[in-house]
């Protein structure tokens, strides 16, 4: 019994070695959000962080005016926050707002122009600033394609995936989309031959002879 005893204090102290183990890495000091949305021709981006969570980042001694400081220094050097890239061009930024949500928390919204499709690409999304965060901070990245569906539909998530400092980019392909890639495939009709050209012309007076023309567009609609 004594033997029995003792094993069972042993593994109750390992068990609950182990759950206080997991119960630390489940919480980490901090965590932010990105969340990308895919367009039909723009790139959106919201990225939340907590204003607890920047204190190395933006010293709070250093600004007066904390949340309204921090919110124009997010936007003033933005570049150095997020960048976005897609084949490995760096996307430029459209346009960039940052304020705060609410207490202790500060969005900054970000618009990057989506250059048009010939076929699928990989999207990268590198968090610049996750170094500046506390340690053992996390960052939740979601990518959700939006192309082709209505306001209240829902998207294709693409990517749901969690960002560190040692880990602090992650990409998807996006796909081509079926009007992107018919439209690629399309081929204007060139005649064979003068003679075939001309049995397809109406004969009747009634109907002025002409000739087709091809006209090839790539249409896009933009949500």
């Amino acid at each position: 019994m004594i033997v029995v005893r003792q094993y069972s204090g042993f593994l109750l102290a390992v068990l609950l070695t182990v759950n206080l183990s997991t119960t630390a890495l489940a919480h980490p000091e901090g965590f932010s959000g990105i969340q990308i949305l895919i367009r039909e021709d723009h790139i959106e981006c919201a990225l939340t962080l907590h204003t607890r969570d920047l204190d190395a980042w933006f010293p709070p001694g250093t600004y007066a005016d904390y949340v309204n400081d921090v919110c124009r220094e997010l936007e003033h050097t933005i570049d150095e926050v997020v960048e976005l890239r897609l084949e490995d061009e760096i996307l430029p930024v459209q346009t960039v707002m940052a304020q705060q949500l609410e207490t202790g928390l500060i969005e900054t919204r970000v618009t990057w122009q989506l250059p048009p499709q010939d076929a699928s690409a990989e999207l990268l999304v590198w968090s610049k600033h996750l170094y500046l965060m506390p340690r053992g901070h996390q960052q939740i990245l979601t990518i959700e394609d939006r192309r082709g569906v209505r306001d209240e539909q829902p998207g294709v998530l693409s990517l749901d995936d969690i960002l560190t400092v040692e880990r602090d980019a992650a990409g998807t392909r996006l796909r081509l989309l079926e009007v992107e890639a018919a439209a690629s495939q399309m081929v204007a009709p060139v005649p064979q031959n003068r003679s075939q050209e001309r049995a397809i012309e109406p004969t009747s007076p009634d109907f002025p002879a002409t000739k087709p023309v091809a006209n090839l567009r790539d249409e896009h609609t933009w949500m």
